[in-house]
């Protein structure tokens, strides 16, 4: 018998096969291994995630409806010795079909160990070149990489087009600010790579749950579509 989350999903009717990929922040209570529910309450399709802190997963294609929540679960026993599921994450689905799960770390006291950011990666909307900038702290955030400058309040979500201040490497730098208690701009994190249309970056920025401090995690690749197939 599974748990009741498997009996609260939809139906789903001519559903889309959706590319989904995961990154996380932190690891939370040794969860490094997660499944993506999807399909029905009647056929429920569990397929395998790992929850890496420095690159992305692999990617999976799962049947997802439209409009509806991505959910990541684990599986256990109850106290009868049944097989149930327990949710880890949860949260809206995106647009597109490419999408990657943010597993951030939830406050303590939280129903579930991590929040869930699903956005869409579809090159439509992270063309290659470019940053995908995402502020998930509490406060204003500022990302300046090259010549380029945006501001985020938080949630707030950006793309920065590709830097041509570069360096005779062809590197830029990147730079990432959060406000203070008192309103003054800190600086959080300091680097450079490489400004090539032949990647793109995701650069972020969230609070460490137990800590409090501000932290960023910048990442940049060459999509697995879009390296040569063997």
């Amino acid at each position: 018998m599974l748990a009741g989350c498997l009996l609260a999903m939809p139906a789903v009717s001519a559903a889309e096969m959706v590319s989904v990929r995961a990154l996380c922040l932190q690891h939370v209570d040794g969860l490094k291994d997660v499944k993506l529910l999807s399909g029905s309450a009647k056929n429920p399709i569990l397929t395998p995630v790992k929850l890496f802190t420095t690159t992305y997963s692999d990617q999976v294609s799962v049947p997802m409806d439209g409009g509806k929540k991505m959910t990541f679960v684990v599986e256990e026993k109850n106290e009868d010795g049944e097989d149930v599921l327990k949710i880890v994450a949860e949260g809206p689905l995106s647009r597109g079909n490419r999408q990657l799960a943010l597993f951030i770390p939830a406050p303590e006291g939280s129903k579930t160990p991590y929040r869930l950011k699903v956005i869409d990666e579809s090159e439509a909307k992270f063309p290659m070149g470019s940053t995908l900038i995402f502020n998930l702290s509490t406060s204003s955030a500022r990302f300046m990489i090259g010549e380029h400058r945006k501001e985020l309040k938080p949630g707030e979500l950006g793309l920065i087009p590709l830097a041509t201040q570069t360096n005779d490497f062809n590197q830029c730098t990147v730079r990432v600010f959060v406000t203070s208690r008192d309103g003054e701009w800190m600086p959080v994190s300091s680097t450079a790579w490489m400004a090539t249309r032949e990647m793109r970056s995701l650069a972020l920025t969230y609070v460490h749950p137990r800590s409090k401090k501000p932290m960023v995690q910048c990442i940049q690749e060459t999509p697995p579509w879009k390296l040569p197939q063997l």
